[in-house]
């Protein structure tokens, strides 16, 4: 279901899409939304010839993300990414500024089955973000509000539906799958524990470079 608007916002081109689906290439489900709604600016995007793109409003409503790590190491997401070795991937540039994106009631799983298996789950999510993407990377500085965290590692639950917030700055390389994400700055409001830090991916290795302060809490309220 599609619906475009030019004449009633040029020089911006309105797009809404509902019940979007996208699929890796063994057709397993990587994400859903509800409706997607973009307006863009037409007129930049012409005069540069196709390489500019301005998103100045970008809208997801309930959209699923569904983040999995094999007993490999094998990344879902990544299965969707060109590999740099393919002669097509720099036949064509496009440098992509997002000037506000606005995600609705995301809901989050994310399920590692390598070395140190864990899940992470999200729930009731809304983010407000902005940044840029070209051929190489994605940077986006980003503000998010949950309503559930919950985060399970070798079958044992260590926080369950916590509320809180999360924000930072997002790099993400499109040709290795690296990424980090600094200026950390997590709340958990039920538990009183603020965290401020770094979290780094690099060649499948994760580093966290985080400070936790939990001013009152004890143990019997971190573990559930």
């Amino acid at each position: 279901d599609l619906d475009i608007s030019i004449l009633k916002s040029f020089p911006y081109l309105g797009l809404e899409i509902n019940n979007v689906i996208i699929a890796d290439q063994s057709s397993d489900t990587l994400l859903t939304t509800a409706k997607l709604n973009i307006k863009l600016n037409l007129k930049k995007l012409i005069f540069s010839k196709l390489h500019d793109l301005e998103i100045n409003q970008l809208i997801l409503d309930k959209p699923r993300l569904f983040l999995k790590v094999d007993s490999s190491g094998s990344f879902n997401f990544s299965k969707i990414i060109k590999e740099k070795s393919d002669p097509s991937y720099n036949a064509y540039t496009l440098n992509l500024k997002l000037e506000k994106v606005l995600i609705n009631s995301v809901i989050l799983s994310h399920v590692d089955l390598s070395s140190d298996p864990y899940s992470v789950y999200l729930e009731n999510v809304n983010t407000k973000a902005f940044g840029k993407i070209n051929s190489n990377e994605l940077k986006l500085e980003f503000i998010n509000a949950f309503d559930q965290f919950t985060y399970i590692s070798e079958n044992i639950t260590y926080l369950k539906q916590v509320k809180g917030s999360w924000e930072g700055d997002l790099i993400y390389m499109f040709d290795s799958g690296d990424w980090l994400i600094n200026n950390i700055k997590i709340g958990l409001n039920t538990l009183k524990t603020r965290v401020n830090g770094d979290i780094q991916s690099g060649q499948g290795i994760l580093k966290f470079d985080l400070d936790v302060h939990i001013p009152e809490n004890t143990i019997s309220d971190l573990i559930s």
